[in-house]
């Protein structure tokens, strides 16, 4: 980072950045402590950059475990398969023989 960028950034306190990021102070601090994102300590108190906190926002993206599955399809109207139309003409013949059977 050069002189001239650096006069641009702003830096943002613990409990500031544990705001925008949803997560509790100490959370944050120990994630600070261990690393884990970019922190800097120039005395007693943690302080972030704004442009390296959404750095670690975009890295902690994840796809949703439920939505990034393939659905097999289970059910419903699919007259494609040639087994599909034999059960549908079962349960058609069933539900007709005991119909008869309540008369």
């Amino acid at each position: 980072m050069t002189l001239e960028n650096s006069r641009n950034v702003s830096t943002i306190s613990l409990d500031e950045a544990a705001r925008f990021l949803h997560m509790a102070p100490s959370t944050l601090r120990k994630r600070a402590a261990a690393g884990i994102l970019t922190a800097y300590k120039p005395g007693k108190t943690w302080v972030f950059l704004h442009d390296e906190l959404l750095n670690y926002l975009k890295s902690t993206q994840r796809t949703c475990p439920s939505t990034a599955a393939p659905h097999p399809r289970i059910g419903g109207p699919d007259f494609n398969s040639m087994a599909t139309k034999s059960a549908y003409r079962l349960a058609q013949e069933i539900a007709a023989k005991r119909k008869n059977l309540r008369r």
